[in-house]
């Protein structure tokens, strides 16, 4: 467990190292999020992270990308793919 005095340190890299990625990043993880919840299976956190080989930061820019595309459906810990039909 990091020390009090370390947490600003600490975030300070983590908001580096998210600024530093790129939108083509971000929608290549969201791509593979899509895919792994294109099976029609209900996917806790761990599942899609463990599946996906992403970090905790790239998972969640991920499931964000796909959350603003209206893409994803977020239940009780359970991430599922929203399909939308247009007419």
């Amino acid at each position: 467990m990091l020390s009090s005095y370390l947490y600003p340190v600490y975030f300070y890299f983590e908001l580096k190292r998210l600024g530093s990625m790129k939108k083509k990043q971000i929608g290549t993880n969201a791509g593979i999020i899509w895919k792994l919840l294109s099976n029609g299976e209900r996917w806790d956190l761990e599942s899609l992270k463990r599946e996906s080989h992403l970090d905790d930061c790239e998972l969640w820019t991920a499931i964000g990308w796909l959350a603003r595309e209206d893409k994803v459906e977020i239940e009780e810990n359970c991430f599922y793919l929203r399909i939308n039909f247009y007419f």
